[in-house]
């Protein structure tokens, strides 16, 4: 029983996670707003600010930088509910867009 109510609240916590840092993509984005959401981010530097950015970056831009990803997961500070929530919002990203089959593997 124990065990059942942790893997439900680790679920819920993923969810709303990832929920709210792509309601805050969707809401924030825009593709004349890059300048603006960088240098933002970047003053922040923090795993939740770098997620926001990539994700403007991946829907508006449609750039999707996976040196700069890879590099960032594998920082102490980002948590593994991170790493899951980017890993997301890279597969629905390729989902939508037009990806050849050698970066979709990558």
């Amino acid at each position: 029983m124990k065990n059942a109510a942790k893997v439900i609240f680790w679920n819920i916590n993923f969810f709303v996670v990832n929920g709210i840092i792509t309601k805050i993509v969707h809401s924030l984005g825009s593709d004349k707003l890059t300048i603006i959401m960088d240098s933002v981010c970047d003053e922040l530097n923090t795993p939740a600010s770098f997620m926001v950015k990539h994700g403007i970056l991946m829907w508006y831009k449609k750039n999707l930088q996976l040196n700069e990803l890879a590099k960032w997961i594998k920082k102490n500070d980002f948590s593994l509910l991170a790493e899951r929530s980017t890993q997301l919002m890279v597969v629905d990203h390729c989902y939508v867009h037009q990806i050849d089959f050698r970066d979709r593997q990558r």
